[in-house]
């Protein structure tokens, strides 16, 4: 797990590398101040050592953290009111560009006593009578669990939300 984590975070600071040269580097600015806007559950689980890592690299560039949704901070990429946006696969905007970074899983959670516990993998169909626990609508992971679930010919039965 820590070397899978750590192979994801020298690929995020390697892209923050990469954005840095292009909006800063190339007018030889030692300072700056850089917006990133983040889903907040990646900011919680990749971006405080990144940020560590980034700031020991570029004494002189600050860096401001906005989390939220992914459909939120694509948003704010549009409007310029962030410099970078990190966001959910798929990206169908053909008015941005993005570089993939890392893949994750999806994953169901049960308990071991439920009849879909020793199941390898399971498919979405096989939630169809479940109780769903999703993020709220300003995420787009709630979207993409949403759309799923109807290519698997169900609507889910979300019994709470999250922010």
């Amino acid at each position: 797990l820590l070397n899978r984590f750590q192979g994801k975070a020298n690929q995020i600071i390697s892209e923050f590398e990469n954005v840095t040269s292009s909006l800063y580097d190339t007018k030889n600015l030692k300072q700056g101040h850089i917006i990133v806007g983040i889903p907040p559950i990646i900011g919680v689980l990749y971006f405080v050592s990144i940020i560590n890592c980034f700031k020991n690299k570029y004494p002189g560039i600050t860096l401001q953290v906005i989390e939220e949704g992914a459909d939120s901070v694509i948003s704010k990429v549009r409007s310029e009111e962030v410099d970078i946006g990190i966001g959910i696969q798929p990206m169908q905007y053909t008015d941005l560009s993005g570089t993939f970074v890392f893949q994750d899983e999806v994953v169901a959670l049960v308990h071991e006593d439920h009849p879909l516990a020793n199941k390898k993998a399971i498919q979405f169909k096989d939630l169809k009578e479940e109780n769903f626990h999703l993020l709220s609508k300003d995420f787009s992971l709630h979207s993409q669990i949403m759309a799923k679930c109807a290519q698997a010919g169900f609507s889910p039965r979300i019994s709470s939300t999250s922010s």
